[in-house]
């Protein structure tokens, strides 16, 4: 493992991880700020290995780069989280049972050709528990390498929420919300 964090008020700041053979990066705690640092390369992307994860509650993940790694998950507990203005090169997974209102935006997410998932999944309904409610996708970019996974999730003008094992397109902020 990268960097693994469970007490609460932790501060990464400006970290390279790179190569490792399990999780590059998993919060448990909570409070805690992890910003300006690069998660690279975990070398064993197999089932249940090789993610950024955070597990904890009102973590800050902000300004980082996530490159040729599994998945970034929130799951297993996990609220409150702010993961915002990230480049990623992989999925964000609502991936076992995260327990709502985590804020993902500004993000850019470019997957990969070998990424299965589209730029924002959940876990499959007979291997996880459905995430859950209260979470809130708004004005993250990018693409998916492959065309027959592109994701309308990538509308930055689009507020999109997590309800059972689907990501739901919610209101357009141009012409739904505050006038």
């Amino acid at each position: 493992m990268g960097i693994g964090i469970t007490g609460s008020q932790n501060v990464v700041h400006d970290v390279l991880v790179r190569g490792m053979g399990g999780h590059a990066l998993s919060v448990y705690g909570n409070k805690n700020t992890v910003v300006r640092s690069s998660f690279e390369e975990s070398l064993n992307r197999g089932p249940g290995i090789g993610y950024v994860d955070l597990h904890g509650n009102n973590n800050l993940f902000a300004n980082n780069r996530v490159h040729n790694v599994r998945h970034l998950g929130i799951q297993k507990g996990a609220q409150g989280n702010v993961v915002a203005g990230n480049t990623l090169n992989t999925d964000i997974n609502f991936h076992d049972g995260d327990d709502g209102r985590n804020l993902i935006s500004g993000n850019e997410l470019n997957t990969p050709t070998d990424n299965t998932f589209g730029g924002f999944a959940t876990g499959a309904p007979n291997e996880h528990r459905a995430p859950g409610s209260g979470n809130i996708l708004i004005n993250n970019t990018g693409s998916n390498a492959r065309a027959s996974k592109r994701s309308a999730t990538f509308n930055p003008r689009i507020a999109y929420t997590v309800q059972g094992f689907e990501i739901v397109h919610g209101s357009n902020i141009d012409t739904d919300s505050l006038k």
